[in-house]
Parts: structure tokens; sequence; C-alpha cells
């Protein structure tokens, strides 16, 4: 793999190989992050878990967030502002 060796850690490439063969296989992230260069065992976890959460954010943002409308920041002040008063009473 000599082509991985030259890429940076957190490629995209790797990064879906090194997801591939965690779902595929009982590959530990140690060995993972060794032959594909990526890194520590912690470094390989947190790219696969961010790979993972933006696939959520973006699923997330395509089913629910079109229908959400902007909210008027000065409403969101005002809520705020009526809180802490209702919190000091």
């Amino acid at each position: 793999m000599p082509d991985l060796a030259g890429r940076p850690k957190g490629d995209a490439r790797k990064v879906r190989i090194a997801e591939r063969l965690r779902r595929e296989t009982t590959m530990t992230l140690a060995w993972i992050g060794d032959r594909l260069y990526m890194g520590t065992p912690g470094h390989v976890s947190c790219l696969l878990y961010r790979k993972e959460g933006n696939q959520r954010q973006t699923e997330d943002e395509n089913s629910e967030n079109k229908w959400l409308t902007p909210l008027d920041p000065a409403t969101l002040w005002r809520s705020r502002r009526q809180r802490n008063w209702l919190r000091a009473i």
C-alpha cells in the first residue's frame, strides 16, 4: 500500500477503507492505523467517529431541517431574558 503511505492520515479514502474494515472484519484500530498509515488507534477512532457524526448530521439536515424556519434573534434574546427573570424569582 505505498499509495496510502503518501496520503495524509485523515484522507477520506483511508477513512472509508478503515470504516469498512471495522464493519466487516475483526481488525483492531491499532492494526488499521498501522497498515493504512493513519497513526495511533485513538486517531483512527476519532476519524471514524467524526465520519459517523457527519453522516448523521447530513441525514438529519436533509430530513428535518428543511422544514424549520429561521429564528428571529430578538425573540431568542427575549426568551432568554424571560427565563433568567423567572429563575431569579
